[in-house]
């Protein structure tokens, strides 16, 4: 890139010196090299030799020349007339080059005019030319050195400038002017540029460079900025002043633009504003928008200052505390919206955290934001009318350019609904929906803090386990509104029974937790427990019918058996089972020998999972015989358990834990399938069919697949479906009105019969029995044991019996055990019998082999206990 007018035409005009003596001394060399290799003298080169043309044509171009350099160095001297050392070295060179032109002229004239060397006046004439030129010579030295230096200095300075220029964080270029034929400045052209100007003005350097201001600037001269720069060349006087314009692509630049006149042109420097003016309207916006958010913020802003009054409220502060701006604004504390009490027991709980005394009042609220930029917290306002409001309050500290405290800024909005909202959802989280007692969760909480109090002040507590007595068959039986009816009747009945310290928790369907502190001991307790059963057992109006409930209790006392709310309970949970075992409608004290009876039950549920694989558990058959004939008509499949370690475990200790567990369904499908398989392979050996009886518990008659799973049983064993009869139990009837109905429909359309075991023992609705048709009733053994000595009994069987002939079903009665039973029933028409009397529990191959022998089976027929052990020994797959 070119770095000046001024420097470029000094270069030029030595560059043209150089070139004229150049062809001077081109022109002598060839002279003196004609003359020495011809050998000619002076004499010999006249007008009319080819030697004497040359030498005028020699003398004429070195005279040519001398004239070009004087004229070039006339100018330069006259440009350089300031400068001491370049002035008088173009005079100089000037006068040795007319001299030097002056001699030339005499040559040309001596051989045009054939003058002879000894001539005096040529000789004189040219001695003092030679003088000059010789005088002319030893002046110019010292110059040529001074000239040499300057050459030097001017490349290290060009350098220089170019590395200021390009390192500059301004906007640098030089411009030239451009004159018209009236040397009238018309534009001014680029002859440097640097990094930054040619960024600015969205160009490259080397395409900048040559290039008219008003092309790159088109706007410059419609707003006036041309002419100014034209007076800066005109007058010399600087300027300084501000210019927009835009780029032909359409860019626009905002700049200051800084001219100062320079030998031939100005030299130009931009700032940009554009990024200054930017962040400007952005502050200037931001300011507008930040008022508008404050003042349209849907929540309260007041600005306070040092000293706690209020310097500035919003609309929405005013909204809420119903007070106007003039009200508040530099005549109040914000104290004045704040609830002196609440002040006075925050300032309380933040003198015993900080260890210092807190004022209440302002003090309150700034106590935290000694060390913290912000704190948030719920406070509640007193508005102008009265009305308290909660809020949730954001205090933010404003601070000076030297750190110093000048205000605050109180940010807050109404959180009265979420409030309310929180209040609500907390107490679901703590409380049982239904009964509105608290919960698991509160109830730990609670006993967590009685404890840690109890440890203290060295006090007893009571933990009372209270869990409802047949609740399941009541809320089955009588629908989920009647049972959820009879447990807020109960929880209200346990309340009334409790002291209000006391806490009446629901920790499950049917169970409710009572703890209660300072409780006084056992026998305080007991008296307690004894007040909550009287209470409980009150007859209750549930669903317009009226029915007693009774209730199994459980009582740990802390700290003689546990020390935490889990060993506290869990110990309460196992006396309330024990309860539940010694007949229920009692309670019981927590005992050692309770936890190794809970630890035992979870033992045996997890070895009932493993007992299937094991091939722990067979089938026996009791035979079902006629009454009048005493031939055997059918037998029931009863399930057993052979334990490796406990050995026969009893029916109404593992049926129960299987179906607590779930287990019952998948033991219940195994022994639907055994025994039909087993069933129709004793019809094909004793040659003819019966019915097999299977019992169905509650679980399983409710399985959706229960029509399907006995399908795949009967086709897979080969079993015919009337011989198939499924007991059910009165309570499985009353669990609905609609899935009990679905179901037999289903196994009705297979030609399954249905009967009801241990009929009397439930509800005993005959509502139910003609609304499902069923094919039998069993009579329970708790009535037929007390035939025919009991009279209240012995009706109950005879009516029982008629009823059931009369609606055409048969009847089949359990625990048959003696003559005189069996004969009273055959009095009473009783269709079938079933007892020890005819035979105990035996495997398949006994009844075939009994069945074979005579057909019937009579008194004596039974196998005794020890015979079924061998029988569990001996059973496989």
């Amino acid at each position: 890139m070119r770095l000046g007018t001024r420097l470029d035409n000094n270069k030029a005009f030595v560059i043209s010196f150089a070139t004229a003596l150049c062809v001077v001394f081109a022109g002598y060399v060839a002279y003196a090299r004609l003359v020495l290799s011809e050998g000619l003298g002076t004499s010999a080169l006249d007008a009319g030799s080819a030697a004497g043309l040359f030498r005028i044509v020699a003398d004429l171009s070195a005279l040519a020349a001398c004239v070009f350099a004087c004229l070039t160095l006339g100018r330069l001297a006259w440009r350089l007339r300031g400068q001491i050392s370049f002035a008088p070295t173009a005079y100089v060179l000037g006068l040795i080059v007319v001299t030097v032109a002056m001699k030339r002229f005499l040559d040309v004239q001596a051989v045009r005019h054939s003058l002879q060397s000894n001539d005096p006046r040529f000789a004189a004439m040219t001695a003092v030319v030679s003088l000059l030129i010789a005088c002319s010579i030893a002046l110019l030295i010292p110059f040529f050195n001074k000239l040499v230096d300057f050459g030097l200095t001017a490349g290290s300075e060009h350098d220089k400038f170019l590395t200021l220029a390009e390192n500059t964080q301004e906007s640098f270029c030089l411009l030239e002017c451009v004159h018209n034929p009236l040397h009238r400045i018309v534009d001014f052209r680029f002859s440097y540029v640097n990094s930054n100007a040619a960024k600015f003005l969205q160009r490259r350097n080397e395409d900048i460079a040559g290039f008219m201001l008003t092309d790159v600037l088109p706007q410059i001269r419609s707003n006036g900025i041309f002419d100014l720069l034209r007076q800066v060349t005109l007058k010399g006087v600087p300027y300084m002043g501000e210019i927009k314009d835009t780029t032909p692509d359409g860019t626009g630049l905002w700049c200051t633009l800084r001219a100062v006149k320079i030998h031939g042109g100005i030299a130009l420097t931009f700032h940009d504003l554009s990024t200054e003016r930017d962040k400007l309207k952005r502050i200037e916006e931001l300011n507008r928008f930040s008022q508008s958010l404050i003042e349209d913020a849907p929540f309260s802003i007041i600005a306070i200052n040092a000293s706690g009054i209020i310097t500035a409220v919003n609309s929405a502060a005013e909204q809420l505390t119903k007070y106007r701006r003039h009200e508040l604004a530099g005549k109040h504390s914000v104290v004045l919206l704040h609830d002196s009490a609440e002040l006075s027991s925050r300032s309380l709980a933040l003198s015993e955290e900080t260890g210092e005394p807190v004022i209440a009042g302002f003090e309150t609220l700034t106590a935290t934001l000694r060390k913290r930029k912000s704190n948030e917290s719920e406070w509640t306002y007193i508005c102008k009318d009265g009305n308290r409001v909660s809020v949730h309050l954001a205090l933010t500290v404003l601070r000076g350019a030297q750190d110093e405290i000048t205000g605050y800024l109180a940010v807050a909005f109404d959180i009265s609904e979420r409030k309310q909202l929180s209040d609500s959802v907390s107490f679901l989280a703590h409380h049982d929906a239904l009964t509105k007692l608290p919960n698991r969760m509160l109830l730990s909480q609670r006993m967590a803090e009685a404890i840690e109090r109890a440890r203290c002040l060295d006090q007893q507590i009571s933990i009372v386990m209270v869990d409802l007595d047949h609740f399941k068959r009541i809320n089955d039986s009588l629908g989920h509104h009647a049972g959820d009816e009879l447990l807020v009747t109960v929880s209200e009945r346990l309340l009334s029974a409790m002291r209000k310290t006391d806490t009446v928790a629901r920790v499950g369907g049917d169970e409710f937790v009572i703890l209660m502190p300072n409780s006084g001991g056992k026998a305080e307790t007991i008296r307690c427990v004894n007040r909550i059963l009287e209470r409980v057992q009150a007859p209750i109006l549930v669903a317009g019918r009226e029915i007693n409930v009774t209730a199994s209790v459980g009582i740990c006392v802390y700290p003689d058996w546990g020390a935490d709310p889990v060993s506290l309970l869990r110990n309460a949970d196992a006396a309330m089972y024990a309860a539940k075992d010694s007949g229920r409608n009692s309670y019981q004290v927590f005992s050692e020998t309770m936890l190794e009876a809970n630890a035992d039950r979870l033992d045996l549920e997890a070895e009932l999972r493993h007992a299937l694989a094991k091939n722990e558990m067979f089938v026996v058959y009791q035979p079902q015989v006629d009454c009048r004939s005493g031939e055997v008509v059918g037998i029931e499949a009863l399930l057993r358990w052979n334990h490796p370690v406990r050995g026969m475990v009893s029916p109404a200790d593992f049926i129960p834990a299987a179906e607590d567990c779930g287990l019952i369904l998948p033991i219940g499908e195994w022994v639907l399938r055994r025994a039909c398989r087993e069933a129709k392979e004793m019809q094909e050996r004793v040659g003819r069919r019966f019915t097999i009886a299977i019992n169905l518990s509650p679980r399983q008659f409710l399985q959706s697949n229960l029509a399907e799973m006995v399908e795949s049983a009967l086709l897979e064993s080969g079993l015919a479906a009337e011989d198939l009869e499924l007991e059910i139990t009165e309570y499985t009837l009353m669990i609905s009105s609609t899935e009990p109905a679905v179901a037999l429909g289903r196994l009705r359309e297979l030609g399954v019969r249905i009967a009801i075991d241990d009929f009397g023992t439930g509800f005993s609705s005959f509502k139910y029995i003609l609304e499902y048709k069923v094919d039998r009733l069993k009579i329970d053994r708790s009535f037929i044991a007390k035939c025919p000595q009991d009279a209240n009994a012995t009706s109950i069987v005879r009516t029982v019996i008629a009823m059931a002939h009369g609606l055409r079903m048969k009847v089949v009665a359990e625990g048959v055990e003696t003559e005189e039973q069996a004969a009273f029933l055959v009095r009473r028409r009783c269709d079938e019998s079933q007892g020890y009397l005819f035979g105990r529990p035996m495997p398949m191959a006994d009844v075939v082999e009994r069945m074979l022998a005579d057909g019937s089976m009579q008194a004596g027929c039974e196998v005794t206990p020890e015979a079924e052990l061998e029988l569990a020994a001996s059973v496989g797959d």
